[in-house]
């Protein structure tokens, strides 16, 4: 199944289609909106693994969060249209991810390439490597290496504040005098 499809069946199973009622994932009847809606639609661009969704609800903040969860790469653009990339490690017809047989926010593992491998697909592995596939180099079936990319991925302020809400709390004179023990606080130059 291509990844078009899938993030459609997933923005569906969600509620965030927009011509499907959220609470019931019915279809709407016509001229009806889901308010927090997006429709997926083809890419500009035939032969890209991105999707294009288009914006038709009155809302859709939530729509496009959900994207980001999911680990999706998200461009906005003015005129309201919203370019996806799948996430990294999925390849352009979506595989293994965004299917529920494995979770797409967390990192895939790192794929275990030859050197052979390295040579003669280089251009690939090292854009996969861009979006944040590891790759371990084997040689024999021993490991010999690591790729592993520089760039860190970052997590929505609104998924830190949501996992964070979970968190125990903290008596804040208890955690300043945790770090003042650990921490010097002495403001004279060392040396």
């Amino acid at each position: 199944m291509s990844f078009q499809r899938k993030l459609g069946k997933r923005l569906r199973a969600n509620g965030f289609h927009a011509e499907y009622d959220p609470e019931t994932n019915e279809p709407l009847s016509r001229g009806t909106r889901n308010p927090q809606g997006v429709k997926v639609a083809t890419h500009r661009d035939p032969g890209d693994s991105r999707v294009g969704i288009v914006k038709a609800g009155s809302d859709p903040s939530p729509a496009v969060q959900f994207l980001r969860e999911l680990g999706c790469e998200v461009e906005e653009h003015l005129d309201g249209f919203v370019v996806v990339s799948p996430p990294p490690g999925v390849d352009g017809n979506g595989a293994p991810a965004l299917d529920g047989t494995m979770s797409v926010a967390s990192p895939a593992g790192p794929k275990e390439i030859t050197p052979r491998e390295f040579r003669n697909d280089s251009g690939k592995i090292l854009s996969e490597l861009g979006k944040g596939q590891m790759f371990l180099v084997t040689r024999n079936g021993v490991p010999v290496g690591e790729l592993v990319p520089l760039r860190h991925q970052f997590v929505a302020a609104e998924t830190a504040v949501r996992l964070f809400q979970s968190a125990p709390s903290m008596d804040y004179h208890d955690f300043r005098a945790d770090l003042e023990a650990v921490a010097d606080q002495d403001p004279t130059p060392r040396g």
